[in-house]
């Protein structure tokens, strides 16, 4: 009888193994599930934040080239080094 009794008792703590196994295998398809939706998220996140900074480096060049181009002392520089070369290309040539 003492024997019967222990091959009840395993055969309980084997179903309560197998419910427990099946509810961990759910669990764990449940979190790989989340986990790829989740790298799919960064990834599509990290993609955002690369647009964004180029975004934000063209406004900047944008900005920078509007405070060159409303700057008429910056102009006249610019068209002074600009001649300089000029006379210098003319030099090289002769």
């Amino acid at each position: 009888m003492e024997v019967f009794a222990r091959l009840e008792n395993i055969a309980l703590h084997i179903r309560l193994l197998k419910q427990r196994c099946s509810i961990l295998q759910a669990e764990n398809e449940s979190l790989l599930k989340e986990n790829e939706e989740l790298k799919i998220n960064v990834k599509n996140t990290v993609q955002d934040l690369e647009n964004l900074a180029e975004t934000n480096k063209i406004a900047k060049l944008a900005q920078n080239y509007n405070l060159v181009n409303n700057n008429p002392a910056f102009k006249t520089q610019l068209d002074e080094l600009i001649r300089d070369i000029d006379e210098c290309m003319k030099l090289i040539k002769q």
